[in-house]
Parts: C-alpha cells; sequence; structure tokens
C-alpha cells in the first residue's frame, strides 16, 4: 500500500456519513451530467441541418462548450464517487486515483477558463464594442481551454502532487 494513502483517512468511513456524501454526490453529478447532455442535444436538434461553426453565434457555441466540459468533468467524477462508494478506501491503484486526479483537474480549470474568457467577452463586446476573434473554427478558444490546463496538470503529475492527497 503507498504511504500517502494512510496519510489522507477518507472522511466519515467511520461512520453513517460516507453513505450520504457519496450518494448525494452521484445524485447531483447525475442531475448535472443530464442537463448538460440535454444542453448538447436540444442545442444540435434545434440547428440539425447547419454546421456548428459557421452558422451558429458565439453564444451558442459557447454553451455547448461550457456543456461538453461540464459533460465530461462529471462523467469521470461519478465514476470516482461510485469506486470510493464500492470500495470504502481510496481509489487503487495509485495510478487509477491519479488519472482521476488529472481528468477532473483539467475539466474544472477548464470549465473556469472558460467561463473567465465568456465574461472577458461579454466585457469587451460592451464596455469597448470589441467583439474577440477566437480563429477559425474556435481554435485558439479550444487551445486555451484545454491546453493550458493540460499542461498544468502535466507538471502536477510529474511531480506527484495528483492522487489522494493532491487533488
Amino acid at each position: 500500500m503507498d504511504r500517502r494513502y494512510r496519510l489522507t483517512p477518507i472522511f466519515g468511513v467511520l461512520d453513517d456519513r460516507f453513505l450520504v456524501i457519496h450518494s448525494t454526490a452521484l445524485i447531483f453529478i447525475g442531475f448535472s451530467f443530464g442537463c448538460a447532455g440535454l444542453v448538447i442535444l436540444t442545442s444540435f436538434k434545434n440547428k440539425r441541418n447547419t454546421n456548428f461553426f459557421s452558422s451558429w453565434s458565439k453564444c451558442e457555441r459557447f454553451v455547448v462548450y461550457m456543456a461538453v466540459c461540464d459533460t465530461l468533468l462529471h462523467l469521470v467524477h461519478f465514476t470516482d464517487h461510485v469506486h470510493m462508494l464500492v470500495n470504502r478506501d481510496h481509489v487503487y491503484p495509485i495510478q487509477l486515483c491519479e488519472f482521476y486526479g488529472f481528468v477532473l483537474y483539467e475539466f474544472t480549470v477548464a470549465q473556469s477558463l472558460l467561463i473567465l474568457i465568456i465574461a472577458t467577452n461579454a466585457f469587451l463586446l460592451i464596455k469597448f464594442k470589441v467583439n474577440m476573434n477566437y480563429g477559425l473554427r474556435d481554435w485558439r478558444l479550444i487551445s486555451v481551454v484545454l491546453g493550458v490546463p493540460f499542461l498544468i496538470c502535466v507538471i502536477l503529475a510529474v511531480f506527484k502532487q495528483l492522487g489522494p492527497t493532491g487533488t
């Protein structure tokens, strides 16, 4: 057993709080996952015969990007909680725990960056009438939103900061 697991006991595992915490988390993760999936489905259903990048407005694409980040985040977060609920212990092996931490951090930071970019875009558009250009097919937006957290995650993984004592 890895030494890091012994240093961080799981909260509530010795009493009834463990089941309540993880069950509640799974319920709300499921609701959020379902809502994000519904947003994606209805967005594409309403624009069935159009090209995603050329005919959709920037706001419509932002909504889909947010829903995709949320869906991917909750897919892994749901798996993490189920794994802990079944085992009533940390995620084993440690590489799987580090993978969960990597992906959770990636999409949590990606979502935060996307919100920051959307807010900056709205501010610049309203205050200065400046419409930000994200490149052909939003490549600049996507590369910043997914690339920056990925680089941070790689650095964290190299220094062994992901896992039961990390994220």
